[in-house]
């Protein structure tokens, strides 16, 4: 007789980490060496219960330090490795090879980019440069790097390039074992060139993923994925609510839930501290809305996801200061159980030991199993689990006695183990008399709406407190994102609300994900859009940035129209007296739809009828189109229009005025960004009969509403950003800006500039200590004018990177820094321009003289040593 016995143990690490609720953020306080503050850190998990930090800049220098935190210990260690060291340097690639528990480093920026590699040995405590062969990436900063445990092989895509300065788009390979590079020419929808993106690695998968960064059209929202077998790109189209256009975010992967996760960032809004799960398996973004002590708003951080305890860490950044705070985030599914062959998750949190037995007896004859196993499950906050498999065959009698002795041990030991995470976790629920509840995701049921989308935690705040007790109060319904598809799809024209079915509308508006309100032209008095045109570019936005679940204002479907019951009039006069209330709001964000249906749209359709009410007849009855009374007064021509624009322009973010279409960004294609215009100038406007009302008794509330919303924005508006604004809206902005008495930031990206306009805005500037320019219409003379307009202000800071400054206007800049310049101005930010290196030298040179001085001349190839 011959006997094969075969076991199997999973092993489970207990860890003295406090208790976390989940889908919350907790900010750590670790000990040790702490770091000092920095932005654009390399950042990499290792295995052995802790990450790494390398380099990043602190806002005089670029760093090479080595940092290492304990996640038992919460602490940090700073590192003193021998070796070849890397150059300082910030905005490299960083990841860990689980095979050989070692550090890569390549690339960054080190004044001028880099394309070195450099590995760091742990157990040697020693950097290696390395000398790959085979094709090498082109020098860069600001790219992607991952590796794939699969094929033992690290992954660099695009970046910021300097030869020449470009955004890139390209992948490598490098292979460990071969110490070779190689350019990958991946087939299918390559994402295009940027830099500063996220990027993170399925383990589970072997897939890599991309999404956002920054290249010349703006930021990017975008999501790819990269399959290593197929080598081949796809473009994602998730469903859910896509997250903001960003760059310099962070992106992990997390086994726990096979969830890509991405937080913060710098977008069109400003600094951002939102965090969002894509969902592989069903394809869709949800924001998390997580609880706890929320990371403050920032850019340029560290994140990475921990093996040990399924936490997501997010380490330094930029929030307006240089940061070195630490936090940590708890996933909603924590336990993950992991064997060479199969990977399950679970929501709950459990330990899982199990140890199987098998004894087989073989003879010619026949065969006979028997399998002994056990397994125990408890309640835990973190768990590490290993999986080892062993086989011995043998038939000796004597070792299947051993090895059953050896199985009733282990059992006993996992017993004890799970007395010991039991009575732990009691005794310290008892002491916070808190028990963390999973948060349980919500799905829209198919009656809802055509698509399946997750919506996210309504946020609560004050603005939209206040906004839902105003539409409440005034009857005011919101239309289903997914309503302007289904009738678009069947070719049906939107009714008035009377006539509108029920189920167009959002049960409870506290529920959607996101609010808009619509700006449109009436194209007529008896219905505002009978051509379609509306309805469809409605329903084209709802699909493209799936907005199924978000909830709409759209006045002819959100107010009872003409003719009123008492009660309905009622609140619809309670409504308009407000109005502004749903485009000044910044819990809500407005689409304006400026154009009309087309000339071939309207005789296409001129003959169809459509249910309208018809004051006449008194009654509602269909109607040839052709029969309606047009209106053909251009939309910034009409009151009611303008008012509204200008109620959200006096907003703090330009993500919250949108013009419908948009590009597949969500970004319109022409400048057509507002900015807050005088009140004054507005009224001048209607008395010119300039801003035209259908019903002039709406004139007087309306001006009087526009002053209201200035004045108030004026009074407490500290942080101000206006993008995409043509040389009229900046005149308005030019105007209006010594009215802002708390403002200090105000940021201006891809606006018209002249002559006249810089010299009446830096001569309004006010309290304004920092003054932020990016991708403006710079020439020298308003440079100069600008230059010469600040020697009165205040600044501390002038950001003039990305706007495609030369030599011509560096040469002002010389002349400017040895010159007269506001005594409290420290810092001038150079970078993204066409500078050359001669003219660098020279700005260095003259910087000399300014004591407390610094600029920053990042991705300019130059050497200031």
């Amino acid at each position: 007789m011959r006997v094969c016995i075969m076991h199997e143990m999973v092993l489970v690490t207990l860890f003295a980490a406090p208790d976390a609720q989940v889908n919350s953020w907790t900010q750590l306080s670790p000990s040790g060496s702490v770091l000092n503050a920095r932005t654009y850190p390399g950042m990499a998990p290792a295995s052995g219960n802790q990450f790494y930090v390398f380099g990043g800049f602190d806002g005089t220098s670029r760093l090479r330090d080595l940092h290492r935190y304990s996640i038992l210990a919460n602490s940090w260690t700073e590192l003193s490795p021998g070796g070849s060291v890397p150059s300082a340097r910030s905005v490299p690639g960083m990841t860990w090879s689980y095979t050989d528990d070692e550090l890569y480093v390549f690339g960054g920026d080190a004044v001028s980019q880099l394309n070195d590699l450099h590995r760091y040995s742990v157990s040697a405590n020693s950097w290696t440069q390395l000398t790959p062969g085979g094709t090498v990436p082109s020098t860069r900063q600001a790219h992607g790097m991952v590796y794939s445990q699969t094929t033992d092989g690290l992954y660099v895509f695009g970046g910021w390039g300097d030869s020449p300065i470009r955004s890139l788009n390209d992948l490598y390979r490098y292979s460990i074992s071969a110490n070779s590079w190689t350019q990958l020419s991946p087939g299918g929808s390559i994402p295009s060139a940027r830099n500063g993106h996220g990027m993170a690695f399925s383990q589970i998968d072997n897939e890599l993923y991309v999404f956002g960064g920054e290249n010349a059209t703006g930021y990017l929202n975008d999501l790819y994925r990269y399959t290593i077998s197929a080598d081949a790109w796809t473009a994602l189209s998730p469903g859910g609510i896509a997250p903001e256009a960003r760059q310099w975010l962070g992106m992990a992967w997390c086994h726990a839930d096979n969830g890509v996760y991405i937080f913060g960032g710098s977008g069109y809004s400003g600094y951002l501290n939102d965090l969002h799960r894509y969902d592989p398996g069903e394809d869709v973004w949800s924001e998390m809305g997580p609880g706890g002590t929320l990371p403050t708003a920032r850019y340029g951080h560290g994140m990475v996801w921990s093996r040990t305890d399924n936490g997501l860490y997010v380490f330094g950044g930029n929030d307006g200061s240089y940061l070195n705070d630490l936090h940590r985030y708890e996933p909603v599914t924590t336990t993950s159980t992991t064997s060479s062959a199969s990977t399950t998750t679970s929501e709950s949190q459990t330990i899982t030991t199990s140890f199987t037995f098998t004894c087989t007896s073989t003879s010619s004859a026949a065969s006979k199993t028997a399998t002994t196993s056990s397994t125990f499950t408890s309640t835990s906050t973190h768990t590490s689990t290993q999986t080892s498999t062993r086989e011995v065959t043998t038939d000796d009698p004597f070792l299947i006695l051993v090895a059953v002795a050896l199985t009733l041990v282990v059992l006993s030991c996992c017993g004890i183990l799970v007395y010991a995470a039991v009575a732990i976790k009691a005794r310290r629920q008892a002491q916070s008399r808190v028990a963390p509840a999973p948060l349980k995701p919500s799905f829209p049921s198919a009656e809802q709406h055509s698509a399946t989308v997750v919506p996210r935690p309504a946020p609560q705040n004050e603005h939209r407190d206040a906004l839902l007790t105003y539409m409440r109060e005034s009857d005011v319904k919101l239309v289903r994102g997914g309503f302007f598809v289904e009738q678009s799809r069947m070719n049906i024209p939107l009714t008035r609300r009377q006539e509108t079915p029920e189920h167009a509308f959002v049960e409870d508006p506290d529920t959607a994900e996101t609010w808009f309100a619509v700006s449109h032209v009436w194209e007529s008095r008896e219905n505002a859009d009978p051509y379609g045109h509306q309805r469809d570019l409605l329903a084209e936005y709802v699909e493209t940035f799936s907005k199924h679940n978000a909830a709409f204002f759209y006045d002819q479907l959100s107010l009872n129209q003409h003719v009123r019951n008492p009660e309905q009039d009622k609140k619809f006069r309670l409504c308009m007296q407000n109005m502004h209330l749903l485009y000044a709001s910044e819990a809500t964000k407005v689409l304006r739809i400026e154009g009309f249906a087309s000339e071939d749209r309207r005789e296409a359709r001129e003959n169809d009828t459509i249910r309208v009410y018809d004051d006449t007849q008194d009654e509602v009855h269909a109607r040839k189109i052709s029969e309606f009374r047009h209106n053909t007064t251009p939309y910034n021509e009409r009151g009611w229009c303008v008012a509204e624009c200008q109620w959200s322009a006096c907003g703090s973010k330009p993500s919250q005025l949108l013009p419908v279409p948009v590009d597949e960004r969500g970004i319109p294609e022409a400048k057509t960004g507002l900015a807050p215009m005088l009140p004054e100038e507005f009224e001048d406007l209607v008395k010119k009969d300039q801003l035209k009302f259908t019903h002039t008794d709406d004139l007087e509330s309306v001006v009087r509403l526009q002053r209201e919303v200035f004045e108030e924005m004026a009074k407490n508006c500290q942080s101000l950003t206006k993008a995409k604004l043509p040389i009229k809206q900046m005149r308005f902005l030019a105007e209006s800006l010594p009215k802002f008495d708390q403002l200090h930031e105000l940021t201006l990206i891809n606006c018209d500039l002249d002559v006249k306009i810089m010299g009446d805005l830096v001569h309004g500037l006010g309290g304004v200590v920092e003054l932020v320019f990016h991708r403006c219409t710079f020439t020298s003379e308003i440079i100069k004018t600008a230059m010469h307009g600040i020697d009165r202000s205040k600044l501390n800071v002038l950001d003039l990177s990305d706007n495609c400054l030369t030599d011509a206007e560096a040469n002002i800049l010389e002349e400017a820094f040895r010159g007269r310049l506001p005594a409290s101005l420290e810092t001038v930010d150079l970078r993204y321009n066409d500078i050359s290196s001669d003219s660098v030298q020279r700005l260095h040179r003259a910087l000399d003289a300014r004591v407390g001085l610094k600029a920053d001349y990042s991705r300019l190839e130059v050497d200031l040593e």
